[in-house]
């Protein structure tokens, strides 16, 4: 497996944790992230830990059983995406190494913050490190005309997909907006429904905030019916069992 680095610049490997806290993988530095329940039975020193909340969506069922937990809004707007010819594509590690996806992504997010004002830094570093590890995932939806309307980027546990960024790629035409939109929750749904069938159960929103500034994109994520679970994350000196 490949080494990542941290933010203290430290290479370590990029561990993920299984829902029942087995982990892959060992270095001097260990970064335990997703667990569903407190850590017990490491053995060396917690540098760091801490929780947040996440919705979490069973879809290890059939894609009308995901569909079934969806609001109507969202139903009816993933049909008029297919409807109107939305397509979407998803891509692994193997192939990200091997083409532009990962750069293109990379300016999408820049350009997305821009259009908002605000400031974004560059996640392509991050990108290609967990897919040196075998571990991400991109998927992108298309409009009819084959221009990019959305991007999700996606780290892939054992059982769990946890969502990373979700990029609009926003046009000035309205008509173009509201497709957008469309796509981006069908990509949201072909996503599970992918996972799902290549033997993931677990799909994880990637974390919510109860804070203002946050209450659209988490009131989106509600929109899909998952369970809200608290997330543990540690970062752990030594042996994590």
């Amino acid at each position: 497996m490949d080494f990542i680095r941290t933010k203290w610049g430290i290479p370590v490997r990029d561990i993920w944790f299984k829902e029942s806290c087995g982990a892959e993988g060992k270095s001097l530095l260990s970064i335990a992230y997703n667990l569903y329940e407190p850590l017990s039975n490491a053995t060396g020193i917690a540098l760091k830990k801490w929780h947040s909340q996440t919705f979490v969506s069973d879809i290890s069922v059939s894609p009308e059983e995901i569909q079934a937990k969806f609001k109507s809004k969202v139903r009816n707007e993933i049909r008029r995406a297919i409807k109107e010819g939305i397509t979407t594509s998803l891509h692994y590690s193997a192939e990200l190494k091997n083409n532009d996806i990962i750069v293109d992504f990379d300016r999408a997010y820049i350009a997305m913050y821009q259009d908002k004002g605000q400031k974004a830094k560059s996640i392509a570093s991050r990108l290609i490190g967990i897919a040196k590890a075998g571990k991400l995932a991109i998927s992108v939806a298309y409009l009819p005309d084959g221009t990019i309307a959305a991007y999700h980027s996606y780290v892939i546990g054992d059982g769990i997909v946890r969502l990373l960024h979700s990029v609009s790629v926003f046009r000035e035409e309205s008509e173009k907006r509201k497709m957008i939109g469309w796509a981006n929750r069908l990509l949201h749904f072909k996503d599970m429904c992918f996972f799902g069938g290549d033997g993931t159960s677990l799909y994880d929103w990637g974390g919510l905030s109860r804070e203002e500034k946050m209450r659209n994109i988490t009131r989106f994520k509600e929109e899909f019916g998952g369970i809200e679970k608290t997330v543990y994350y540690y970062v752990i000196m030594g042996n994590y069992l």
